[in-house]
């Protein structure tokens, strides 16, 4: 793999994570779980 494509898969592999995480944290906020 060229570096370059494994830049783009490291930065949509970053960004799911981060947005699965949002994902969670929001669910627990309206669950009241977390202030």
């Amino acid at each position: 793999m060229k570096d370059s494509e494994n830049l783009v898969f490291f930065g949509f592999q970053m960004f799911f994570e981060y947005y699965q995480m949002a994902y969670i944290y929001e669910a627990l906020i309206k669950n009241g779980i977390v202030n």
